[in-house]
């Protein structure tokens, strides 16, 4: 893509950035909400200026937007620890690596020396830290050299068992020049920023303001000079996506003005559906975004158990998340939020597996999975999560055909953003879970994952779907959908998938009615009878009923005890929710108290310590064990010991009257008391 297939306004934008770079500006950013084009103009703002002779790298601060941004056509993109940091590794790894072809940086120290070669009649030498590995079998070493050479050599050494985290040394700055372009550039803190400056002479951030800040860090996005799209272009205008998603960013509440229903015929164009449920199988491929780890961890569990999985065991075609932060493991390509898929678990280790990445690599690994063993990492393990179910800040950066939110999310996000006092932040969390899907957005109202059974008795019984669009948009007819494929059905792993596949919107579950017998008498044509009480009036006799009419009022009956019980069964679980309600708010109030608690611990320890000064200054003063309370005791000139008792309802006007009495007794005379006895 070039500049003359830009529009206008983004040819604008580049050449507002070009400027600002020749004029040595260190930071600027471009910035536009969704639909804008801006990740559009990565790869021609990239090559123009390459064409003026500017080094020039692309990164993104996670490795599943790096993927993402490939993809999409933009060549050698790496994430930012990447571009602006080398890890070094222990010579022996590297001599390793060396012999298969390939090279990492290491440092020769005195205390650090490689081994020699290990040398070997009946073939080439062998680096020392591959015969150590496969001694005695040494045709194994062999096979490293003469297959799989489409494998990178760091996966074809950890099939051996050599794991380049096991000999990782350090991470040192890269000496870079040029200029660095950072996609996504909404999830850059003050202190990845650090990084990019320090490796890169100008860098360039592209994002988009509407979205989640970083964790536990502050967004630098809108801190510097830039450049901000403001037009939207006509394909992504007429989306239903991503007219919801501005929607959701300017604090609209769409989730509560009723039935999310069919807004798009076009899959292209994209689609907004309502269910009540989902196949669990379609979470292998995309997940469920949930808003806490607690909901995350509580239907992961549920999805696994649709699928038929022990809880303890590991299967193949499970997702994982990678939640690895550590240098090491970043080193050979496990980055934290690093999305992967489980392709071979070992017989005798349930924990060492082969996982396939989203380069399409595959390694052998032992990994620890956090909803089945707990946060406390072994030092030789990469912690992982089940990819079934992720929250909002794992999803961004990412993007798949369809996407699942569960709509109680948005509800638990508004909460927290409510108790932290972060309303801002709440529409930029639905603004940022609704853009992550480029052709289906799915809102799921109930933790409802269905098997492989309940899934073909939907399908042997047709439903008519309802037609109720949004408040405010045009009606259609729902299109047919058709089954996914299995996430390993297929030699390449489908990335991207599934589309709306068994989605079927408007598929409710078997209904739990048996069809009645109704009498026939009760389909023939109703004569006209008058209506007539259940109970004569006096003087009067009933009507002749009609035929059938008996069978067809025991029907009615047994229909609305059914009605009932169903009704009885809907209020329990309302009751449920509302005493799960109140529990969170007593957490909550909790939280509030133990706040307060410490506060007022706090000021009575800054009271302990003013006592303690006016007890050098002169006088014993005694403490009572509530707060805010003191005494003051001294003597008298005529040796009579008085006590000056005081109480407040601050800290600070405790402390000032105890200053006031203190001025008082030395002024009269009086001495301190030799001791005092606390009680």
């Amino acid at each position: 893509m070039d500049l003359v297939t830009l529009t206008p306004h983004q040819r604008e934008a580049v050449e507002w950035t070009l400027h600002r770079i020749e004029e040595h500006e260190p930071i600027l950013s471009i910035l536009g909400h969704a639909g804008s084009g801006k990740t559009t103009l990565v790869l021609p703002l990239a090559t123009e200026l390459r064409r003026r002779g500017i080094l020039v790298a692309v990164g993104t601060p996670t490795h599943r937007a790096a993927h993402i941004l490939r993809s999409k056509g933009v060549d050698k993109v790496e994430t930012v620890y990447a571009h602006a940091t080398i890890p070094y590794f222990k010579a022996d790894y590297a001599l390793a690596i060396a012999w298969l072809g390939g090279q990492v940086c290491c440092h020769w120290k005195p205390e650090d020396l490689p081994h020699p070669n290990v040398t070997n009649l009946s073939g080439p030498d062998l680096p020392w830290l591959v015969w150590t590995n496969v001694e005695p079998n040494l045709e194994e070493a062999y096979d490293l050299l003469r297959l799989n050479t489409s494998r990178s050599p760091k996966r074809r050494l950890s099939s051996i068992g050599v794991n380049g985290n096991d000999h990782f040394d350090c991470f040192e700055p890269r000496p870079c020049s040029g200029v660095l372009i950072v996609d996504e550039a909404s999830m850059i803190g003050t202190d990845l920023l650090k990084k990019c400056t320090t490796a890169f002479a100008q860098v360039i951030l592209v994002g988009d303001p509407g979205q989640l800040p970083p964790i536990n860090d502050t967004s630098v996005l809108e801190t510097v000079p830039g450049f901000r799209l403001t037009e939207i272009h006509r394909q992504a205008a007429d989306s239903p996506i991503l007219q919801l998603a501005e929607r959701a960013r300017n604090g609209e509440r769409f989730w509560e003005q009723g039935s999310l229903q069919v807004l798009s015929e076009d899959l292209s164009r994209g689609e907004i559906h309502d269910v009540m449920g989902i196949p669990a199988e379609v979470l292998r491929a995309s997940p469920l975004i949930v808003f806490n780890n607690r909901k995350r961890e509580k239907y992961t569990h549920q999805i696994r158990k649709a699928l038929g999985y022990e809880k303890r065991r590991l299967y193949v075609g499970e997702p994982l998340v990678c939640r690895s932060t550590h240098d090491e493991d970043r080193a050979i390509g496990f980055y934290n939020n690093g999305l992967f898929w489980i392709v071979d678990v070992d017989a005798h280790d349930p924990r060492r597996v082969t996982v396939r990445g989203e380069d399409n690599e595959e390694t052998i690994i032992d990994i620890h999975l956090e909803e089945l063993e707990g946060v406390k990492v072994s030092s030789r393990r990469i912690p992982f999560r089940f990819g079934y179910v992720i929250t909002g800040h794992t999803a961004q950066g990412s993007e798949w055909p369809t996407v699942y939110i569960m709509t109680d999310a948005i509800r638990d996000n508004e909460d927290s953003c409510r108790v932290h006092k972060k309303p801002q932040e709440a529409p930029k969390w639905r603004y940022t879970v609704i853009t992550r899907a480029k052709q289906v957005c799915c809102f799921v109202r109930q933790p409802t994952f269905y098997t492989a059974q309940e899934i073909q008795a939907m399908e042997s019984k047709p439903f008519s779907p309802p037609t109720a669009p949004f408040v405010g948009m045009p009606s259609t007819e729902q299109t047919a959908v058709t089954p996914s494929q299995d996430p390993f059905s297929n030699t390449a792993l489908p990335l991207e998938t599934p589309d709306s596949s068994l989605l079927q919107p408007s598929v409710l579950p078997p209904d739990d009615i048996p069809e009645p017998q109704v009498p026939a008498e009760a389909l023939q044509p109703a004569q006209v009878v008058h209506a007539q009480p259940a109970m004569p009036l006096p003087g009067t006799t009933p009507s002749t009923l009609p035929p059938g009419f008996n069978e067809h009022e025991a029907l009615l009956n047994g229909f609305c005890q059914h009605l009932q019980a169903r009704m009885q069964n809907a209020i329990t679980e309302q009751y449920k929710e509302m005493n799960r309600a109140f529990d969170d708010s007593v957490a909550v109030l909790r939280q509030w108290v133990d706040k307060i608690v410490h506060t007022n611990e706090h000021a009575n320890y800054q009271m302990s310590d003013a006592l303690l000064k006016l007890q050098q200054g002169g006088l014993q003063v005694a403490t009572q064990s509530e707060p805010y309370v003191a005494e003051v005791k001294a003597l008298s000139k005529d040796g009579y010991m008085v006590t000056f008792r005081c109480a407040k309802l601050e800290a600070n006007s405790l402390l000032d009257e105890l200053e006031a009495i203190l001025g008082y007794l030395k002024s009269h005379g009086y001495q301190a008391i030799p001791e005092v006895s606390y009680s």
